[in-house]
């Protein structure tokens, strides 16, 4: 029932001209029929919004999210778990209505709560990775695989929530942010690392970067607005954090030489670490995480824009010394020469992609 809500939530709805043609017809027949004609919706969406589904879905989070972090035989819970916040990322994505309606639901504290849900999940799994026989290693597998599916779509969701730009007010965005300060950035942009030691499945692998990838795009989307940047970069913007950014620059970096490695053979990159070699047997992986590079570009923008306007307006010792601990980590030498190596590739006759890259570091 779930995948059938998903699937009518990310139908577009009918061009207005088939919808007024739709509405006639319609009214047409009721009135034949004696009845009076009634407005028919014009998405999917507005129909699941204005529904008893809405509060279905969310029933299905935080309840199932609550009991999984204590029972070992739950993955079926988090399957639906994950399956209903993707109907709702869906439906963040299509309209400021729907968005005050989730919001109004609780539906910002439900999938921090399965952010939460998963980074549990994955500790639980990774300490009893030793105690595991070959046939519960897979089973450990696909649960692993379900977990980072509800992260991956938690996150997505997260930044539908911003991406509509309604929390403009101060309260609204005051409130939004400091919910957002319970999602550990850090332990998700850390996350591939982490799945490496747990599991040596290249699918989990994979996932674990795609949960990493969305969070650099919360990043950008938390850093690109005046207000909620100023409170966010503030607030949640540790050491652990950044450096977490420039990791996933550096996995960026290395996937980018790679992937445009038999274009330019010159172009070198240390590969010894795991997760690069793992990058260099995988071109799958490689592609994905060579785009990685755009939203930690973006991130880091956003972020020297913001400490830039402290030398304009000028600021207090105490945010001096915060700034001067934030233009360290961003302009450390690990940074300085991820970005080069983007830069360079826009003069290897990359394409339009690697172009972009190159101006995203740029």
């Amino acid at each position: 029932a779930v995948v059938v809500l998903n699937q009518l939530a990310a139908t577009d709805p009918p061009p207005p001209q088939q919808h007024q043609q739709q509405l006639s017809s319609e009214a047409n027949v009721s009135l034949s029929l004696g009845a009076p004609p009634k407005e028919i919706p014009t998405s999917w969406c507005h129909v699941i919004v204005n529904s008893t589904a809405l509060s279905s879905l969310l029933q299905h989070l935080l309840p199932n999210a609550t009991a999984a972090a204590n029972n070992n035989n739950t993955l079926a819970s988090i399957a639906l778990c994950e399956k209903c916040v993707f109907v709702i990322g869906n439906l963040l994505g299509d309209s400021f209505m729907a968005r005050q309606a989730l919001l109004e639901l609780g539906a910002l504290s439900s999938l921090i709560a399965c952010v939460g849900l998963g980074l549990e999940r994955i500790k639980i799994l990774g300490q009893q990775q030793h105690q595991q026989q070959q046939q519960q290693q897979q089973q450990q597998g696909d649960s692993l695989a379900i977990i980072l599916q509800l992260l991956r779509n938690s996150i997505w969701s997260l930044i539908n929530f911003i991406r509509g730009g309604d929390t403009s007010s101060s309260s609204t965005t005051t409130s939004f942010m400091t919910e957002l300060q319970r999602v550990d950035l850090a332990v998700l942009l850390s996350l591939p690392e982490s799945i490496q030691s747990i599991t040596n499945n290249v699918e989990c692998i994979s996932a674990s970067f795609d949960v990493a990838i969305e969070t650099c795009w919360l990043m950008v989307f938390l850093t690109n607005h005046n207000e909620a940047a100023t409170f966010g970069i503030e607030n949640w913007l540790s050491k652990e954090v950044l450096l977490g950014l420039v990791t996933r620059l550096c996995s960026g970096v290395d996937a980018s030489m790679i992937r445009y490695k038999e274009i330019d053979d010159d172009l070198s990159t240390s590969l010894a670490d795991e997760s690069s070699s793992l990058l260099a047997s995988d071109s799958r992986i490689a592609y994905k995480v060579s785009n990685s590079s755009l939203p930690c570009c973006r991130a880091f923008t956003n972020i020297a824009i913001y400490l830039d306007s402290f030398s304009m307006w000028g600021a207090g010792e105490a945010m001096s010394q915060a700034k001067r601990g934030v233009t360290s980590a961003l302009l450390s030498d690990m940074t300085a020469s991820c970005l080069v190596e983007l830069i360079s590739l826009g003069s290897i006759g990359g394409g339009s992609e690697a172009s972009t890259i190159a101006c995203s570091a740029t």
